[in-house]
């Protein structure tokens, strides 16, 4: 009897020890997981992309993944692509760079990707070398896959135009203002400077308003499939002037001399071209340039290119050309018909 009574005693104790284990907050996720699920990587081993494309990989388990993890692909040294040539590009950890994936929990197939960027400059034929997964990544089984993406440059089919006519004047007594923030107490009018594109063989401007609005400085955007081979110039058209010209009567005591206001132009054609153009002095308006002034900024030129067929951007001002080769072109007087915004 007594051997009964010591053999449950012991049984009671052992179940009360294994209930007080269980009621333990211990955290589940530090339990070494035994069995591990198996993952393949699913991805061409070399890949001509161009830019803007993204490169999948698939990613799959032979059981469902048990808890959140990720999975890190890793840029080789011997890359010519950069670190900003794709989304492998959070630095790690000192000259290397990485793209970090996560995979929740509970994921039978995964597909991914590797976004190759679109960038502004015009280059040759580049390489990416990548490695998806390293052994930070241990709550699956796989094998790392190593491989080589060939970047090709790809031209886009905009010119983008940025106009600058911004400039800080001053006169005496300590007086300063900006154009892009000058009001005039005479009409309430502020400097506003239109944009128009002309066609320059027929000399019409064409109904294209992108650089006609209030804002105090303009962009314009040009697909090259909106325009025929051909010369397109733009002008600078004097909305408003915020009274500059009557400076004496709008800003009186302050002595505000006449000073020019020279206007730039960024213009860039992501993978062909960028730059910074400035307006030539002589077309340049001044402080006591009258409302309606209209003066010639640059040229645009469409063209086919002879030697390869692909149809092309040129930049050009009045006596040739400012990003690559053109030819010149005589001085002309424009007149826009003033409207209404």
């Amino acid at each position: 009897m007594m051997n009964n009574k010591f053999l449950r005693f012991l049984g009671v104790a052992a179940i009360l020890s294994l209930s007080v284990s269980c009621d333990k907050e211990e955290d589940v996720d530090s339990i070494v997981q035994v069995h591990k699920p198996n993952m393949t990587i699913s991805v061409a081993s070399v890949t001509d992309a161009v830019e803007g494309d993204i490169v999948p990989f698939t990613l799959t388990f032979d059981e469902p993944v048990g808890k959140d993890f990720n999975l890190y692909i890793l840029r080789l040294n011997g890359s010519t692509a950069s670190d900003l040539d794709s989304s492998v590009s959070e630095l790690y950890p000192n000259t290397a760079y990485q793209q970090v994936v996560a995979i929740p929990a509970g994921t039978t197939t995964f597909i991914g990707g590797i976004e190759i960027e679109l960038d502004d400059l015009k280059e040759d034929t580049e390489q990416l070398l990548l490695t998806i997964g390293d052994t930070r990544t241990y709550d699956v089984n796989f094998t790392p896959v190593d491989i080589t993406i060939n970047i090709d440059n790809v031209v886009s089919e905009e010119l983008k135009l940025d106009f600058h006519f911004n400039k800080t004047f001053y006169g005496s007594n300590g007086y300063s203002n900006s154009l892009c923030e000058i009001e005039s107490a005479l009409s309430a009018t502020t400097y506003d400077v239109d944009f128009i594109v002309y066609d320059a063989a027929t000399g019409i401007d064409l109904p294209i308003f992108d650089a006609q609005t209030a804002n105090c400085e303009e962009s314009l955007t040009m697909n090259i499939n909106d325009y025929a081979d051909g010369i397109y110039d733009i002008t600078a058209y004097l909305y408003t002037n915020a009274d500059l010209d009557l400076a004496e009567i709008a800003f009186p005591l302050v002595d505000v001399p006449e000073f020019m206001i020279p206007i730039t132009v960024d213009y860039m054609r992501s993978g062909a071209f960028k730059g910074l153009y400035t307006q030539e002095v002589a077309n340049q308006f001044t402080s006591n340039s009258p409302v309606d002034s209209e003066n010639y900024v640059m040229s645009v030129e469409v063209y086919t290119d002879a030697a390869d067929g692909v149809r092309k951007f040129r930049i050009l001002n009045s006596a040739g050309s400012v990003s690559a080769e053109g030819k010149a072109k005589a001085k002309k007087t424009y007149k826009h018909v003033r409207r209404n915004k």
